[in-house]
């Protein structure tokens, strides 16, 4: 066997001689009987899997073939999950975010329950998510926010919280609609340059962003981002009351 090979396939059972996530450039060997026909595979590992070139040499048998299939699609698939897909709880939240709306170019869509400004902490959680998106707005990157409102009695004091953030954020440039009030809007969505997507529990205030226990979700795909953009629409069409930034 030549030292250069990195994968044996023995039909009908499967040895890897030295397992690797990367397997760009690398060996692959069949063996199936009598017949030892190679394969070199080469690709390389990014977001998605383009351009798999495979060259064959000898007999190649049908079912090793489909065996080398099975390995590639097995291993670039986890690659794609563990892209695509990223937990962020507790208070991992806070920094992926930031990154998040501190790089936003051209978009930022947020359906939040509960949003929060502290006057007397400004360098709290909260604070620095609102200061981000007037920040974003201002250096031209569209921003829309849906909050939550509730006529119930239970919920008054939280929503007229919301409402003294949502004019905040229009005064800074913010396109802000206020949800129906007989309608509760318990979303927590966040998409940013139509590409990532977080959801999950987390509100924006100072108990959801640095003590309670909140698990969301960072994905980056495309697809996600646009359903939950074409969701975020469907909902502000909804929305009794709209406040607009006023244009200069």
């Amino acid at each position: 066997m030549s030292k250069n090979t990195d994968f044996v396939i023995a039909n009908p059972s499967l040895v890897i001689l030295s397992p690797s996530s990367n397997i760009g450039g690398r060996r692959i060997s069949l063996r199936t009987g009598s017949v030892k026909p190679k394969l070199r595979v080469i690709a390389k590992q990014t977001k998605e899997v383009r351009d798999c070139h495979v060259r064959s040499s000898g007999l190649a048998m049908t079912s090793a073939f489909i065996c080398v299939q099975i390995i590639i699609f097995f291993i670039f698939s986890s690659f794609a999950s563990a892209e695509e897909i990223k937990p962020i709880c507790d208070r991992e939240y806070f920094p992926a975010v930031h990154t998040l709306l501190k790089k936003a170019k051209e978009s930022v869509y947020l359906i939040m329950h509960q949003i929060r400004y502290y006057e007397t902490h400004p360098q709290s959680s909260a604070n620095i998510f609102c200061d981000e998106l007037i920040a974003a707005a201002k250096r031209g990157v569209k921003v829309k926010a849906i909050i939550e409102q509730s006529d119930l009695e239970m919920f008054l004091d939280s929503s007229e919280k919301n409402r003294d953030v949502g004019y905040r954020l229009v005064k800074g440039g913010v396109s802000v609609y206020f949800d129906p009030s007989k309608t509760t809007t318990h979303c927590k969505l966040l998409v940013v340059d139509q590409r990532y997507t977080v959801i999950g529990s987390t509100n924006w205030s100072y108990y959801a962003l640095d003590k309670n226990y909140e698990s969301s979700v960072l994905i980056d795909s495309i697809d996600t981002a646009n359903y939950f953009i074409e969701y975020f629409e469907k909902l502000r069409k909804k929305c009794p009351m709209k406040l607009e930034p006023q244009k200069k």
